[in-house]
């Protein structure tokens, strides 16, 4: 008599059902690690600030990872998309100077650029505010109006470096190409022109003699906001294109 084998056979997993199980496991197993690489808003803030003026490029890297490009000595950054340009020294290590571009995605306030406390955002502020805050200081242009192909056009509210601030210059600017600033310029334009002279506007010497034309600059970017800061030492009005010729 044959007796048949009644007892249930052990299901046994093909290859090709192990690999998929496998596979499987370790897409779940690989999402936690894909969502704690963003960096968190506190350590871009505790990076860049005054204090990163005098940094090793590398900790930078360290901390908020790669650069997203290099050019010469500039080294362009996009964290949690926040934009913002290192210059370093030729040797590409020590950091000089700083340029943000304001945005929603940067987190950063006005006392991180000032030897005070202030917890108001940069992002959409005016030169009015900036001035409301910082003090009253002068301001700087690259050029202001029919400046030409090619040649860049920003203005600047300009704080000097003192001992509270370890001597690094602070600049709030606005880039003047956009034409929303274009009625704020003209205005500008025209009355540094009637109250002084054109060559007072052509050849920047508002840059050398802050006094005389603050005023009419200031009346005129006051309700503009800022897109841009920009800090460092060694002279950072000559790194952004400003100069002037005394007349």
């Amino acid at each position: 008599m044959i007796m048949k084998n009644t007892e249930p056979l052990h299901y046994r997993p093909s290859n090709t059902e192990k690999f998929k199980q496998t596979v499987w496991i370790v897409a779940v197993c690989t999402l936690p690690v894909l969502a704690a690489a963003q960096t968190p808003a506190s350590k871009l803030r505790e990076t860049i600030g005054l204090d990163t003026i005098g940094m090793n490029l590398a900790y930078v890297e360290q901390q908020l990872g790669p650069a997203m490009r290099s050019d010469g000595n500039e080294h362009s950054f996009m964290v949690n998309g926040c934009a913002f340009t290192l210059t370093t020294d030729q040797q590409g290590r020590s950091i000089h100077m700083v340029e943000i571009r304001t945005s929603k995605a940067c987190p950063f306030t006005m006392g991180q650029f000032l030897s005070k406390e202030d917890s108001t955002p940069i992002h959409g502020l005016t030169f009015q505010g900036v001035e409301s805050i910082a003090g009253k200081w002068h301001y700087k242009a690259s050029c202001i109006y029919l400046c030409g192909n090619g040649v860049p056009s920003h203005v600047y509210y300009w704080l000097p470096g003192d001992n509270a601030n370890r001597n690094i210059e602070v600049a709030f600017g606005r880039d003047l190409d956009d034409e929303e600033v274009q009625p704020a310029l003209q205005k500008m334009n025209d009355r540094l022109v009637a109250q002084l002279s054109e060559e007072f506007v052509q050849f920047g010497q508002f840059n050398c003699l802050p006094n005389k034309g603050n005023e009419v600059m200031a009346e005129a970017m006051r309700s503009v906001q800022i897109d841009r800061v920009v800090f460092g030492r060694e002279r950072i009005d000559l790194q952004l294109g400003i100069d002037c010729v005394e007349g």
